[in-house]
């Protein structure tokens, strides 16, 4: 199969030219909004470190902060935590997020003065890295010397945009490392950041070299132990003399 070639981005952003000041508009605004807008404000925040103040999504914490409204900020961020990649699967969870609020009630929860919510898109840049990987071990290695924007791109930024299997994951896979690929999945569906899925990396390649050095030494152990048995042996039949 051919190699897997790593690659990052840069991520330009740019207005899309949409503004909400209560629930309705927003609500109006994410009906419409394009997929890298619905990106922007959903996904590009797993890029940065973890930092624990980091908000999940820009909706939700505009609602919570600006809007002030807890209720409805709660029901935003978990449609954005339980969405499936893709913007229509998201699309479709914030517009019912938003529908459990009455039309009346949505026109009412608005921001104050110069709180509008302006949307934003963003518009990904590929940059080479110029290294690819042979085998699925060769790929744990190489990731692990990459930037975050490599991991990002390949494991959050492709599968949202051709809503299916990350082509890394399926790469994997195909090159016998299934177990890293599945590891790897579950963290991408947990909406975990770079640094969560960095750390299953480091975690599976620990458990897989751990499962190698115990292996090796199953043979010498195996001749110990029959070398002691011989030597019992032989100490029974001369009557338990020395050697």
């Amino acid at each position: 199969m051919r190699p897997f070639e790593l690659v990052g981005a840069v991520y330009l952003t740019a207005p899309a030219g949409a503004r909400a000041v209560t629930l309705e508009d927003l609500r109006r605004c994410i009906a419409s909004a394009g997929a890298a807008s619905l990106f922007r404000h959903t996904q590009l925040q797993r890029l940065g470190e973890d930092g624990g103040d980091t908000p999940a999504d820009d909706l939700s914490a505009w609602v919570r902060g600006v809007v002030q409204d807890p209720e409805t900020a709660e029901r935003l961020a978990f449609a954005v935590q339980s969405a499936p990649p893709g913007a229509e699967p998201l699309r479709e969870r914030l517009l019912a997020a938003l529908d459990s609020v009455p039309g009346a009630a949505r026109e009412r929860r608005a921001a104050p003065e110069g709180g509008a919510f302006a949307f934003l898109t963003a518009r990904a840049v590929p940059v080479s890295t110029g290294r690819s990987a042979e085998d699925a071990e060769a790929l744990a290695w190489a990731l692990e010397d990459c930037g975050r924007d490599v991991w990002f791109h390949h494991l959050v930024e492709e599968p949202w945009f051709i809503a299916g299997e990350a082509p890394l994951i399926a790469w994997l896979r195909a090159a016998g490392g299934a177990p890293l690929a599945s590891a790897l999945e579950r963290e991408t569906r947990r909406r975990s950041s770079v640094d969560a899925l960095r750390l299953a990396v480091r975690r599976h390649r620990r458990r897989s070299g751990l499962a190698g050095r115990v292996l090796a030494s199953e043979p010498p152990a195996s001749e110990e132990t029959r070398e002691l048995a011989r030597r019992l042996a032989r100490r029974l039949t001369r009557g338990g003399e020395d050697e």
